[in-house]
Order: structure tokens, then C-alpha cells, then sequence
């Protein structure tokens, strides 16, 4: 499948193919009609050739400004979003349900395959983790791509900051109850570093 790295160059029929992808991964779980599928295929090209448009400037510019960086990420979530805003208004309530379930299962298992790989976990360890990640996953805050984050109120923003804060929070309690002390140390200081780098590329981009 097309990676996102690799948009800014792709060709329409590579991009076809990963939309193509795409939809036949979410149609394993959803089982839509042929109409539903035809039109989940021309939404997932839309986002894609959206991504693609976004990255150009960067990939063929390597002296691009954090700015830039920045604008171009933010042009990748609005594509997302609004990806998915047209998907929720494609697919029933009972669809929406399914779909979602299985994004938050996949986001659960990618999160705890990069945990297993930096603290090392055994099975045992891996399989408790995943069940923490699946759960903190359903308690996760979302508008479902109804609303772009650039188009919510500052009260909106720290509402959903402060409920994403509570769940992070409750999922490194859990943790700390499986992780030995010196795995949770080596966590603790991979977040942190995660979120250093995240600060500076968003205080480089207000420069």
C-alpha cells in the first residue's frame, strides 16, 4: 500500500490503488453494497489527492520553514476529517458503529506493538497492555470528523484537551500496574521526548 511519505510523488493510478486498498480494508469489516463501496473508494482518492497536494511543496523543497511543515500537517488532518465527515454521512448508524469499533481496536493494537518494541514486553505484558490501549481508545474524545479543530471554540479545544488528559492519565495508571519501575522510566522518558519534539516543531512554526 501507498505510503503517506511517498503521496507527494505518487502517480493517479498508484493513488487509486492505495484508495483502493483502503476501502477493501474497511469493507472486510463493514460488508457494504457495491454503491457504498464505489463511493468509499472516491472518498478515500479525494483525501488522498488532497494529502498529495498538501506535501508537494514540502517534498520538492528542502529548505522548507517549520511553517510550512506545519501547514502542510495541518492541510493532512483537515483532509482526514474531512474524509470522515463524508464517510459518517455515507454510512448508516450501525456501520458507524462497526467502523469505529475496528479503528479503535487497530489504533489499540498499533500502539502496543510500538510499546512492545521500545520496553521489550513479553507476551504476557503485551496482550494486558493491548487491553489498557483498547479501552482507553473507547474513552477517547471524538467529534467523528463533524468539526475541524480549526473551527472549534477555544472552549471546545480545552474541553476536549482536558478529557484527552483525563484518559491519558487514567491509561499510565493502568500501566504502571503491569510495567515494571524501570520499564515505566524508559516510557515516561520516550513520552517526554515525544512531546519535547512536538513543542519545538510547534514553537518553530509560530516563529
Amino acid at each position: 500500500m501507498l505510503s503517506l511519505q511517498s503521496f507527494s510523488q505518487a502517480t493517479d493510478q498508484k493513488i487509486s490503488a492505495a484508495a483502493s486498498g483502503w476501502t477493501s480494508k474497511m469493507n472486510e469489516w463493514l460488508k457494504l453494497s457495491p454503491e457504498k463501496t464505489t463511493q468509499l473508494t472516491k472518498l478515500n482518492e479525494q483525501m488522498l489527492v488532497s494529502i498529495q497536494e498538501a506535501y508537494k511543496p514540502i517534498k520538492s523543497n528542502p529548505s522548507a520553514t517549520d511553517a510550512e511543515k506545519k501547514a502542510a500537517g495541518n492541510k493532512f488532518r483537515d483532509a482526514m476529517r474531512k474524509r470522515d465527515r463524508e464517510i459518517n454521512q455515507l454510512l448508516s448508524a450501525d456501520e458507524q458503529a462497526i467502523l469505529k469499533a475496528h479503528q479503535n481496536e487497530s489504533r489499540a493494537i498499533a500502539q502496543t506493538k510500538i510499546m512492545s518494541n521500545q520496553l521489550d514486553l513479553p507476551p504476557d505484558q503485551e496482550s494486558k497492555i493491548e487491553a489498557i490501549n483498547l479501552e482507553a481508545s473507547k474513552k477517547l474524545p471524538e467529534n467523528d470528523g463533524k468539526k475541524n479543530r480549526s473551527e472549534m471554540s477555544k472552549t471546545e479545544k480545552r474541553e476536549m484537551g482536558q478529557a484527552m488528559r483525563k484518559v491519558q492519565q487514567e491509561k499510565e495508571k493502568a500501566y504502571a500496574d503491569v510495567l515494571t519501575a524501570e520499564q515505566m522510566k524508559k516510557y515516561t522518558e520516550t513520552r517526554e521526548k515525544a512531546r519535547n519534539q512536538m513543542r519545538n516543531r510547534r514553537s518553530g512554526g509560530n516563529r
